[in-house]
Order: C-alpha cells, then sequence, then structure tokens
C-alpha cells in the first residue's frame, strides 16, 4: 500500500537535509520537492512525501513540529482525499450524452432497442448488464457493537475490490451491506436481490464460523456464490504452501501444519491440507466453537505451545500467542501471518534463524478473485469445491516467475480463470 500527502512546511536555512533525513529514517520516501518562496532566514517548500502506514507519517510531522525554530509545518493534506470524495468507486452509462440529440439515441434510443429486441422474441442477454454484475455483500449483525464503523471499513474494502474486479474481469461490482443475525434471515434478503446479478461474492459475513452453515447458504440460492474467507483466502494459502513446499522439496506426509486463531479460511484449508496429505493439522482458538469445528474437519485442537513446538508450517490467523510461546519457534520452519505485522514480533523469528516469514502484506486477494469470479461465470460452477481449489492452486504454482506472489498485473487472472474449465 502507498499513501501521498503533501507538506508546506518553512524550513531553516542549513535544515533541508536534515528534514530530508528525517523523512527516510522514519520509512517515507520524497516524491517531489519544490520551493515555493525564499525567506530571509528560512525557505518554503511544497514536499509531496510517499509512505506506507498513517501512523509512520504522523510521527514524522509530529516530531518535526516539536522543533519550531528549525521547521514550521504549515498544512499537511492527503492528496487521495480530493479523488475519493464520493467513494472509491465510479458507475456511469456507456453511452456518453452531452445535448438533447445525445441523449435521445443514446440513452433514450438504447433502451428502446432492447425492449424492441425483446418484444421480438431475440435474445438480449449479451446487452444487459445483469449477466456482467457481481453483488459484493458484506453482512454483518444489526446489533454491532461498532456498526458504523464497521460498516465504512467494509464497504471501503468491497469498494476497493470493485475497482480491482473491473480491471481485471470487466465485471462490475455492487458494494452491498445487509444486516441479518441468522443464515435464514441471510438466504432470505439474498434470495430478493440475486436476480439482478450474475454472481455473489460474500466479502464479510458477521458471526458464521462453520462450513455447514456456508454450505446451507449456498445450497439455498439459485445463483453461484463465492466466499472471500471461505474461497478465495484458502486458495492464495493453498497455492503458498504448494509453493513453498516445491522450493524446499517437502514431503507433505512428513509435514505437521498448525493453526493459531481460527476463522472459515482456517476450517476449509484444514480440508484442504488433509487432502494434500499433510500428516497433521493443528490448530488452537480461544473459542471452543472454533476448535470444535475444526476438529470435524479432520485437525487436532492443541496449545499455541504445542504448535509452535511441534509445526513445519504455522499459520497465524489471530494474535492469540504470547511472547514466550512465539519464542518456541524454531529453524526450518515456515511462518505465514495473516495478522497486523506490529502484532508479530519479528525480532524473536530472526533471532531463532527462521528463513521463512511471510508477513500479511503479500497476501492480496486481488490476485485470485477477479480469476476466480470470471472462472465461475464461464464455466456455470455455482459453488466451489475442495478439487476445485486444489487444480486452481496447483495450477497457479506452475506459473512461473521468482517471486513466491504472483504481481496482479500478472497473467494469475488467466491462469485460474482457466483452472475452471480446463
Amino acid at each position: 500500500m502507498k499513501l501521498l500527502s503533501k507538506v508546506i512546511i518553512r524550513i531553516k536555512h542549513g535544515f533541508l537535509p536534515h528534514f530530508i533525513n528525517e523523512l527516510c529514517k522514519s520509512g517515507c520516501a520524497v516524491k517531489l520537492i519544490e520551493s515555493i518562496e525564499v525567506l530571509q532566514n528560512a525557505e518554503r517548500f511544497s514536499v509531496e512525501v510517499l509512505y506506507d502506514a498513517g501512523e509512520q507519517f504522523r510521527s514524522v510531522i509530529q516530531k518535526l513540529k516539536r522543533h519550531p525554530e528549525n521547521f514550521s509545518v504549515e498544512s499537511v493534506s492527503n492528496l487521495l482525499e480530493n479523488l475519493l470524495v464520493g467513494g472509491m468507486l465510479e458507475v456511469s452509462g456507456k453511452g456518453k450524452f452531452e445535448n438533447k440529440a445525445d441523449y435521445e439515441m443514446m440513452v433514450q434510443g438504447a433502451a428502446g432497442m432492447i425492449i424492441d429486441k425483446i418484444q421480438m422474441g431475440e435474445s438480449v442477454e449479451e446487452l444487459s448488464g445483469m449477466h456482467y454484475n457481481v453483488a459484493m455483500i458484506n453482512v454483518l449483525h444489526p446489533t454491532s457493537e461498532k456498526a458504523e464503523a464497521s460498516k465504512y471499513i467494509v464497504h471501503a474494502l468491497t469498494e476497493k475490490d470493485s475497482v480491482v474486479l473491473k480491471r481485471f474481469s470487466g465485471l462490475n461490482g455492487f458494494p452491498l451491506l445487509i444486516r441479518a443475525h441468522h443464515p435464514e434471515d441471510i438466504i432470505k434478503i439474498l434470495r430478493s436481490i440475486e436476480e439482478s446479478f450474475v454472481l455473489l461474492r460474500i466479502f464479510t459475513i458477521e458471526g458464521v464460523c462453520d462450513a455447514s452453515t456456508v454450505s446451507y447458504i449456498s445450497s439455498e440460492l439459485h445463483r453461484p456464490i463465492v466466499y472471500r474467507e471461505f474461497d478465495e483466502l484458502p486458495l492464495l494459502l493453498l497455492y503458498t504452501v504448494i509453493k513453498i513446499a516445491k522450493k524446499k522439496k517437502m514431503s507433505y506426509d512428513d509435514c505437521n501444519a498448525g493453526m493459531i486463531g481460527l476463522n472459515l479460511a482456517a476450517i476449509r484449508l484444514t480440508r484442504l491440507l488433509k487432502t494434500l496429505g499433510f500428516a497433521r493439522v493443528l490448530g488452537c482458538d480461544n473459542d471452543e466453537r472454533l476448535m470444535m469445528n475444526v476438529e470435524k474437519e479432520g485437525a487436532l485442537a492443541t496449545t499455541q505451545e504445542n504448535i509452535f513446538s511441534n509445526s513445519d508450517i504455522i499459520f497465524l490467523f489471530k494474535n492469540q500467542f504470547t511472547v514466550a510461546e512465539l519464542s518456541r519457534i524454531r529453524p526450518g520452519q515456515v511462518i505465514i501471518s495473516l495478522i497486523d505485522d506490529r502484532e508479530v514480533d519479528e525480532e524473536i523469528i530472526a533471532s531463532r534463524g527462521v528463513k521463512d516469514y511471510i508477513p500479511s502484506e503479500y497476501f492480496d486477494l486481488g490476485c485470485v478473485f477477479p480469476g476466480i469470479l470470471m472462472g465461475m461465470k464461464n464455466s456455470g460452477i455455482s459453488a466451489i469445491q475442495d478439487q476445485q481449489l486444489l487444480k486452481t492452486a496447483n495450477a497457479m504454482a506452475e506459473m512461473k516467475g521468482e517471486n513466491l506472489f504472483p504481481d496482479i498485473f500478472s497473467e494469475v487472472h488467466a491462469v485460474i480463470e482457466r483452472s475452471f474449465s480446463s
């Protein structure tokens, strides 16, 4: 992730190198610096700063403000804000019209032509957006404690995914937020809207933590349905395991996998790893329901200490471990983290000699879901079975490239799409 802000700052003569050094030490980078006014003892600059996280940028700005004799920060503006007013996603018609003649032909005429074809008994499937529209659905509880904050967070993330979907598949993503407590309520709402879409993509479904509920919801709907946590993330994790195993020449039947902090992705991944032939899959979570659900899929419920001590590949889904438990890792293990990078003590990992540590920043589902959705649309598959995920993960692992993860601008979308029909 890259962010860009513009800073107007007055810098005392001779302190410009110090200013640039402070930015660089904080992990920021100067994209553009321009002198806008020379004063008697200082100079005013307009500086565009690139950074990965807002916290690091705000920290260096606060540090500079503590030295007003050398630096005077006059204004700070995020250059993305003006662009994002109204959201990340823009919906507009294909037919552009600037005057009445354009309107009569490109809008009224276009709709009239489609209706005329229908009345004449002709097929208009390719002329209807319904066959290219994907519902990007978030399911939240009606009484969620952080309902308002959650609403805007999940909507921003689904808008982002809608932009990615359009760029790499041509499909139209429409973010939708629904509130429901029970699977029956979810099904009722989705049935009422599914006719407007060719596919349903569940971005998040608060409170669902077992595979049987996912299967039940899917079976009660007519449109194909894809789950971010139950289909897409397990695919990317499975691909990662296969790729690492090939590189390290690991034999599945000699490997133990451990999962700390469980969710739908961990439950699905358990089944997939057992199918690959892993000797054991270990799991632990503070929620007993999740422990029982992962046991149903073939995992052994255990402790964090046991997982760190006895697993060859460790998945960190939630931060449910102590520093002492993390310190039990050893050289040769592979650690795959899906939690905030700041929640993992990387110094401990380095001191224990673990070279294969993969932090969460590498797991970009933008490399996965456009190909999945196109593959499902073109193949007519209504739900993704385990064998399909295995097939797709192996196809991805055959892609050439030095990096562990495929670039979002690579052939990965086409490879995934083809795996559904080959």
